[in-house]
């Protein structure tokens, strides 16, 4: 093959990845929007006592909360004993 040929097909594989990591991102963000403490209530009313919250699948009470990799004004709250990212919040919230 070509160097031309080798060009074309790094170029294509370049886009193609920016489209994948462009959707990605958005779908992310609209989760993000829909996945907050109040949505996190309405499903899992017995992990929410007051301002204590439980993660729904170990129960556990220590939940700590750090940034999304696409949206620095967007957080994520996971539980610290399991990983399981429980819902998110923004800086607006």
């Amino acid at each position: 093959m070509s160097l031309l040929t080798y060009g074309l097909l790094i170029a294509t594989w370049i886009g193609i990845t920016a489209f994948i990591t462009q959707r990605a991102h958005a779908r992310n963000l609209a989760l993000a929007q829909v996945k907050n403490l109040r949505w996190y209530r309405r499903h899992y009313p017995e992990t929410v006592k007051c301002s204590c919250v439980r993660c729904y699948r170990c129960q556990n009470s220590e939940i700590l909360v750090r940034q999304t990799r696409h949206n620095d004004a967007m957080e994520e709250h996971f539980c610290s004993h399991c990983g399981t990212i429980l819902y998110y919040s923004s800086w607006d919230d």
